[in-house]
């Protein structure tokens, strides 16, 4: 058991997984729905494991090459925009088909929220579009 905690429909995990039945690494993000049935978000192969789960809301993880393919520069990946929010049932999108030696779990990547910014840009309107034209009307372009 990793966590228990209160449930929460709108909470968004993000999960690192190898899908023995596959062969690779895989990444998905889902909401639990609310059942009183078990969830199983991995493959169901004896040999499927997590690798790491986060609540974060903006995570990154990076995936560090070993074996023939050591000589690849390490792979950071911003799990938000690499794939998005699927159901649970998903098996989610492959992280690389190259041999992994490690993946780890970075420091969240800092996001300005889209309504801040979106207010700011309200808040300063560039000036040269509302030049008046002859005619004293505002003119946009």
């Amino acid at each position: 058991i990793l966590t228990i905690e209160k449930f929460d429909s709108r909470k968004v995990y993000s999960v690192v997984f190898f899908d023995a039945e596959q062969g690779f690494y895989y990444v998905k993000r889902f909401q639990l729905d609310v059942t009183a049935k078990k969830q199983t978000f991995i493959n169901e192969h004896p040999e499927s494991k997590m690798l790491l789960i986060t609540e974060e809301k903006y995570p990154s993880i990076k995936v560090t090459f070993g074996g023939n393919d050591a000589h690849r520069e390490a792979l950071e990946i911003d799990v938000e925009e690499f794939i998005g929010i699927k159901g649970y049932k998903a098996r989610g999108k492959r992280l690389t088909t190259f041999e992994v030696e490690e993946i780890t779990e970075q420091a969240p990547m800092p996001k300005e929220p889209e309504d801040e910014a979106q207010s700011e840009e309200d808040q300063n309107p560039d000036d040269a579009e509302d030049e008046d034209d002859e005619e004293g009307q505002k003119r946009l372009f």
